[in-house]
């Protein structure tokens, strides 16, 4: 799904990431492999994706999108170790793509890396200061790290940027909570069930 779903499956920042629709490659069968691999993705069917995107890099072994795109249809599969694999290879190729840092920070939460996890999304956030999502993740690994303040700075520019994203309300709520703020939290919470 795309950065702004509202998504809250097993991915803990309730989002997924892959780039989207462009065209990057020279070759029409990568170009369609990498069409029809979104196509799968945004319909979830992760393991068509994954097939579809290991076409791509058979023709096109160079191209960041189609890593990325197979480490967070990996990631969705729970394949942890092969989507870390994959974004490393991703970020190794471009390392200014902030979706491979949010993507790959992703998986290290699934994985209990939250330091990882936040180093990742810090870097998604020094890329691409506008990304919700990697706010959001960001904030979700500094609550778990029991950073409490830097998780709610994180998680009130989410919201700032991107307001109808519920899970950062609910994420919000649940900080407060922990920081005794218990009408913040329920006012987070009211917030959010109006979404």
């Amino acid at each position: 799904m795309p950065e702004n779903s509202n998504d809250s499956s097993k991915n803990v920042p309730g989002t997924r990431t892959y780039i989207g629709t462009v065209n990057l490659f020279n070759s029409t069968p990568a170009q369609n492999y990498f069409q029809q691999g979104l196509k799968k993705f945004a319909a979830q069917d992760f393991a068509g994706a994954v097939d579809d995107f290991s076409r791509v890099i058979a023709h096109s072994s160079q191209h960041s999108h189609a890593y990325i795109n197979r480490g967070a249809a990996k990631g969705e599969l729970e394949d942890y170790a092969g989507a870390l694999i994959d974004f490393d290879h991703g970020i190794r190729l471009d390392p200014t793509d902030p979706k491979g840092y949010a993507g790959r920070g992703n998986v290290k939460i699934n994985s209990n890396d939250l330091a990882g996890a936040r180093t990742d999304f810090s870097r998604a956030v020094e890329l691409d200061p506008t990304s919700a999502t990697a706010y959001i993740g960001r904030g979700y690994a500094k609550g778990e790290l029991k950073d409490y303040p830097g998780a709610l700075t994180d998680l009130t520019r989410a919201i700032e940027l991107k307001p109808q994203f519920k899970l950062a309300f609910l994420f919000r709520a649940s900080i407060k909570e922990r920081m005794q703020d218990a009408a913040g939290a329920e006012a987070d919470r009211q917030a959010a069930a109006g979404l």
